[in-house]
């Protein structure tokens, strides 16, 4: 006891020993509880579900440091591994079994893409004529459109396809609106009015020039022998008082070009697609390109007043081959695209031929044409 007394007191005279501290010396108790402690946070994580791998625990080395501290780096690592999260080891396949990351997404697009695309039968795309929200996308087009359409068929309708793929475009893109119905639609009904106006303006001033060159003529003769002859001509009213307006020019424009640039299309079409097997153009492509060939039309119309039959005929003929020409170089090279159409394309070119004198000869005969 005096030993010890004069050890603190020599201490507390010379300052606190350093030694004392029992944060430097080994606590068997605090090792232990150390040691449950990290048996507990195991036994945790190990109860915690993992959603496609359960990885093995790994645990320090206790018999070396007894739950201390880590004796190198193999335990540091091992520690490590104890902290890490069960969501960063999940088992997927590997091996031959494995999917590509890349190639499996484009195949589940192909996929939705094919259900999605409705397989449309004769009976549905009948229905689909008679629906229409189906023509919407051929009225999609402007003012400045159709004055572009309409020049390129007076400047370049003898260029090979150069109307269908450069200013209309065989479907819409960014640039090419695609074929439309709106421009062939108009025209018709524009040609229908003037050779409605037309027609019986030429008659008018047929009839007026022929009375003008007839008239009445009476003979007198006197006691002398001498005989007098006096004509007296018709004058303009009797002529106006005597012509009547056929409402029937009208008429027959109407059947006239609205079967030339509908009825006729559709019927090549129908040959081409179903008896020839020949898939080379569309019924609306069709049907715009005998649309515009109508514009050449509209002028020659208008200059068919002139009371001359070989000026009716010079101009229609211009006219015509404009026309014939715009469809022909324009379609011939998608019917001759492939053997099939090698073999079945020229007798279809000829109808095409045919038909525009036929509406040649149609015009002349029923608008611009009078005996006598």
């Amino acid at each position: 006891m005096m030993n010890s007394s004069t050890n603190d007191n020599i201490g507390d005279d010379f300052g606190a020993n350093p030694f004392r501290s029992v944060d430097v010396f080994y606590d068997e108790s605090d090792a232990q509880n150390q040691h449950q402690q990290s048996q507990q946070q195991q036994q945790q994580q190990q109860q915690q579900p993992t959603n496609s791998f359960s990885y093995p625990m790994m645990t320090t080395n206790n018999n070396s440091n007894n739950g201390m501290m880590p004796s190198g780096p193999m335990d540091n690592m091992n520690m490590n591994m104890n902290m890490a999260s069960p969501l960063q080891f999940q088992q997927q396949p590997a091996g031959l079994m494995a999917p590509s990351p890349q190639l499996q997404p484009m195949a589940q697009q192909q996929q939705q893409q094919q259900q999605q695309q409705p397989t449309t039968s004769w009976w549905g795309n009948i229905l689909m004529c008679l629906n229409l929200d189906s023509y919407k996308m051929y009225f999609d087009i402007d003012a400045d459109d159709i004055v572009t359409r309409i020049r390129a068929v007076i400047l370049h309708f003898y260029k090979p396809e150069h109307f269908r793929n450069n200013v209309v475009g065989p479907v819409k893109t960014a640039e090419l609106k695609g074929p439309d119905l709106y421009g062939p639609f108009w025209i018709t009904m524009t040609l229908i009015f003037i050779l409605g106006v037309t027609a019986n303006f030429h008659a008018f001033i047929h009839h007026t020039t022929s009375i003008h060159t007839g008239g009445s003529s009476s003979s007198n003769s006197n006691g002398g022998g001498n005989t007098t002859t006096t004509t007296t001509p018709s004058t303009t009213t009797a002529a106006e008082d005597e012509f009547d307006y056929d409402i029937n020019h009208l008429l027959n424009a109407a059947y006239i070009c609205c079967g030339f640039v509908f009825v006729l299309p559709t019927t090549l079409w129908i040959t081409t697609q179903c008896c020839m097997s020949m898939k080379a153009l569309t019924l609306a492509e069709w049907v715009c390109l005998y649309g515009y060939s109508l514009v050449p039309f509209l002028p020659v119309a208008v200059l068919c007043i002139i009371p001359f039959a070989i000026v009716s005929w010079v101009l229609l003929a211009v006219a015509t081959a404009v026309s014939v020409l715009l469809v022909v170089r324009n379609v011939a090279h998608p019917l001759l695209a492939n053997d099939v159409g090698q073999a079945k394309a020229p007798p279809v070119i000829l109808i095409i031929l045919g038909a525009h004198v036929v509406f040649f000869l149609f015009l002349k005969f029923a608008f611009f044409h009078h005996s006598g």
